[in-house]
Parts: C-alpha cells; structure tokens; sequence
C-alpha cells in the first residue's frame, strides 16, 4: 500500500487502484441498490398487497351480509309459520297438504 499527499489530502492506492474511489463507487452502488430495494418494497405493498386485501375485506363484508340476509329471511319464515300455527289457519287448511305432502315434514 502506497500512500501519496496531493494538495494535503491523503490518498493511499493498493496496486495502483485508488483505495478513495473504489469505496466511493462500492458506496454510491449500496446506496442505490438501498434505495432501489426500499422503492421495490413500496411498489409492492401498493400494487399488489393493499389490491388484494381489499378484495378480501370486500368478499368477506358480502358474505357476512349474505348471512345477515339469510338470517332474516328465516327469522321472518319461522314468524309467519309461527303466526299460522297459532290461528289454526296452518291446521284447517288444504294447503298444507300441497306444501308438504307427507306427513314426516308436517
């Protein structure tokens, strides 16, 4: 290793290579590569993960409302069977003989 005074700076060289600028060049590519990596990241958490999180939120909001609506739609038949019971019209009528012809599901 060589080391030379030029203008009060010092600067060694191994081989005749600057040993200054191959750490600044080595420098300036880790910091891009950084960079680089961070707005990699960035890119794929906007594009591809937040995307697909909503789309999950969204099915998972339609679901439970299909549920919610399902629930009411029984909850509102079980009224109105209730409310058949209970005046006998369920009992006295024909109908519920072409409902349910057999007998099991009465």
């Amino acid at each position: 290793m060589r080391t030379s005074y030029s203008c009060g700076i010092i600067v060694a060289s191994v081989w005749g290579i600057p040993v200054a600028g191959t750490v600044d060049a080595f420098l300036k590519v880790s910091v891009a590569a950084s960079l680089l990596l961070a707005a990699g990241s960035v890119g794929y958490y906007h594009s591809i993960y937040l995307p697909g999180r909503d789309a999950q939120l969204d099915r998972e909001r339609k679901l439970d409302a299909a549920r919610a609506e399902y629930s009411r739609q029984a909850e509102q038949a079980r009224r109105i069977i209730r409310g058949l019971r209970e005046t006998n019209v369920y009992r006295r009528s024909s109908w519920r003989r072409t409902l349910f012809p057999h007998p099991d599901l009465l």
